[in-house]
């Protein structure tokens, strides 16, 4: 567990440099913070009161407070990962710290996405790449933003890759970290009592590097298909970002998979 943790708290440094980065040069490229969040605001990208009671909006005051409420509870009030950490601290109090001092982290990373989003909308609101054709879908908007905006910068793409390398490894440690604990607590303890705490350490372990195993190659061996959920695309799309970093363009067969792109369809 204190690897886990450990490994994650320098995969969001990563992460924070990455964002960091795009956000400088992007806003070197627009002008000034200012005149990047008034021109998203003059199209209607940045609208904190709208109390539009339609379900079918995307983006409202009530999609985020019901929307938002149910998500957050399920990933910070039941989701074994988060409760297993919980309990891994001493006291209740050391819980209540740590979950407070986990949001001031995410605040940073979500605004740092947010921002970056809202560069890449003013940056191309006048020629869409998707539909000019320099891109082939819409999870390509970023990697294509990284490699324009940082053309003159080798290497500063790497930091991106790196970036999306840790937001993937990182979900993915604590993923299998809490399969290989619960499987030891509900199945092995329960079935072999004799057990030593010794023993039950080196069989978690090993389910860590089984489980590791097992879907590394499920991921990266599937074949993209339109199947909901990112489990066949994880891995591949990763890979695929490499070659995309490192130029090796292949538009057809590209499926990155960094997450949809902040301000999709502002663009004509």
């Amino acid at each position: 567990m204190k690897a886990v943790i450990w490994t994650d708290v320098f995969q969001v440094l990563v992460m924070l440099s990455g964002f960091i980065a795009i956000l400088i040069q992007g806003t070197l490229l627009v002008g000034s913070p200012s005149t990047a969040l008034e021109i998203a605001s003059n199209h209607s990208r940045i609208n904190l009161a709208d109390f539009d009671p339609d379900p079918r909006s995307r983006y409202t005051f009530w999609t985020f407070t019901f929307g938002g409420t149910m998500v957050w509870l399920s990933m910070y009030g039941v989701n074994q990962a988060q409760v297993q950490r919980y309990v891994a601290c001493k006291t209740e109090n050391e819980a209540k710290l740590a979950l407070l001092v986990n949001q001031v982290g995410l605040f940073f990373i979500v605004s740092s996405a947010v921002g970056c989003g809202i560069v890449m909308f003013v940056l191309y609101r006048d020629c869409d790449p998707l539909l000019a054709g320099y891109i082939s879908a819409p999870d390509q908007y970023m990697p294509y933003m990284v490699l324009d905006i940082f053309e003159k910068y080798p290497g500063v793409p790497g930091l991106f890759l790196a970036c999306a390398y840790s937001g993937t490894l990182s979900t993915a440690s604590t993923s299998i970290n809490a399969m290989a604990a619960v499987t030891v607590e509900d199945l092995v303890k329960p079935n072999m009592p004799s057990l030593s705490p010794r023993k039950l350490t080196l069989i978690s372990k090993g389910l860590c590097n089984s489980r590791l195993v097992t879907s590394y190659e499920g991921w990266d061996l599937c074949p993209v298909t339109a199947a909901p959920g990112p489990s066949p695309h994880a891995w591949r799309g990763s890979n695929e970002l490499l070659l995309e970093i490192t130029r090796v363009w292949r538009p057809r067969d590209s499926e990155l998979t960094v997450g949809p792109p902040l301000g999709e369809g502002g663009s004509s």
